[in-house]
């Protein structure tokens, strides 16, 4: 989500009146993204194409693509628990969350709330596209989290998997 947001907030963005631009060579390199591919085999654009940098009180979301978080193993130990990766990544993505909101928000036709009620809202995350992270809304994500017949999905065929496994270990100590 946060690797289209940028493209996603000029799209939503380009034709508002209150965009304000200014000329590509006026960026900084670490600002400025490659242009289209020229005829002479170059990437740069040309120093005066429109670069939108603002619009309705915001700046333009960059280097937001590609962000991740190490979790490493707490106290010596050579794996990492549910508590390590809880604490960082529930820490790391709360310092995410104004740019998650702005994501959600400009993710075209999927998503259209106002900001004041995007960030009203409770938001989960869901593990299903593992190692990947989904967020949703509560709503949403207990609908899809509480239905009546399992999935057939990775996440699901190893939870049971762990379930059969922790059930037959009991039985056996019976």
């Amino acid at each position: 989500m946060l690797d289209q947001y940028e493209l996603n907030w000029e799209a939503w963005h380009e034709n508002h009146d209150a965009a304000e631009y200014v000329a590509y060579g006026d960026l900084d390199d670490d600002t400025r993204p490659f242009g289209e591919q020229q005829e002479d085999g170059t990437w740069e654009a040309d120093l005066d194409t429109p670069y939108l940098a603002r619009c309705c009180g915001q700046d333009r979301p960059v280097h937001k693509r590609g962000l991740s978080v190490q979790v490493t193993p707490a106290g010596g130990m050579d794996f990492v628990t549910i508590r390590d990766y809880v604490a960082v990544v529930h820490l790391w993505m709360m310092t995410l969350r104004e740019d998650i909101i702005g994501a959600k928000i400009v993710a075209g036709g999927r998503c259209h709330m106002a900001p004041a009620e995007a960030r009203s809202m409770n938001w989960m995350i869901s593990v299903r596209t593992a190692p990947w992270h989904e967020i949703f809304t509560y709503k949403f994500w207990l609908s899809d989290h509480t239905r009546g017949e399992l999935r057939d999905d990775a996440a699901t065929r190893s939870l049971m998997r762990e379930v059969a496994r922790v059930r037959a270990e009991k039985q056996q100590q019976q």
